[in-house]
């Protein structure tokens, strides 16, 4: 573990997230003895998934005082209001030009909800949000973007995350009926994978400017699902193109080995 620290974070994300999506899958494959309302409460498994490997195997490193700052670090929220504006106002404009250029382009989304639709899927979406993406924060730029970092420049560093970040999804495409897996696996997935890469790009630029803040790349993530449950006639393929426009534009403004307003990026733990 010691010697292969994102190593043994990312297999334990896998086997506790996974384990507890399984039965859901399975369910909905038409697996009886997994319809059980029982079941359902395996889903606390994939929402702290990611954190607590990332603790496990910080603690095991560092110890358990180190461990409690890597969790702490989601109440650092002392930014710049550049970064509050980058992190709530860049999810607004990407999804609303997507869904403009999709409309113009004649691509299709998911279908516009009605008005009273509008409002339960934003405080459902926000709260189930807010409950999981901070904790998935804490694992992908909290603990493995940092060590990687130390190891890789942020282009490459932020590619492994972004790998390891979308298949970490894949139980959910085959959750017969939930929006992912909806057309066929290989082309919904490859549209997935290359937005996921794409976005972890933006989401290193978040982390290294801040200074390795995982309050704004949290804050950044709930805005994004939140705001994408109700801005709907959006082209997925229009998305990936924008938030490609965008990492290239990171890139090419703050360069491949920071990708950060600073000269340095940020390595090691987050102490």
């Amino acid at each position: 573990m010691k010697r292969h620290p994102v190593l043994a974070f990312y297999l334990l994300a896998l086997l506790i997230s996974w384990t507890g999506w399984a039965p859901m899958v399975l369910a909905s494959r038409g697996v009886a003895f997994f319809q059980a309302p029982i079941f359902m409460s395996g889903l606390i498994l994939p929402t702290v998934g990611p954190a607590l490997a990332a603790v496990l195997v910080y603690r095991r490193i560092q110890g358990r005082s180190a461990a409690r700052k890597l969790i702490g670090g989601l109440f650092h929220w002392r930014v710049p209001a550049i970064w509050y504006a980058a992190a709530l106002g860049l999810p607004l404009i990407l999804l609303l030009l997507g869904k403009w250029s999709s409309g113009l382009l004649g691509l299709p989304g998911k279908p516009a909800l009605n008005q009273q639709d509008v409002i339960a899927a934003f405080i459902t979406t926000l709260i189930i949000s807010l409950l999981s993406n901070p904790w998935e924060e804490v694992g992908w730029r909290g603990f493995a973007l940092p060590l990687l970092q130390g190891r890789y420049d942020a282009l490459r560093a932020s590619i492994l995350v972004g790998l390891m970040w979308a298949l970490w999804h894949l139980p959910l495409f085959f959750w017969s009926g939930h929006p992912m897996s909806e057309g066929p696996l290989p082309t919904a997935f490859g549209r997935f994978l290359g937005t996921m890469l794409l976005s972890a790009l933006v989401y290193t630029w978040l982390f290294n400017s801040t200074g390795g803040n995982i309050f704004i790349t949290s804050l950044y993530h709930v805005t994004w699902n939140s705001l994408g449950a109700i801005i709907t006639d959006v082209s997925e393929v229009v998305l990936m193109v924008e938030i490609g426009i965008l990492a290239l534009i990171i890139l090419l403004k703050y360069g491949w080995r920071t990708l950060s307003t600073g000269t340095k990026v940020v390595q090691q733990f987050q102490t």
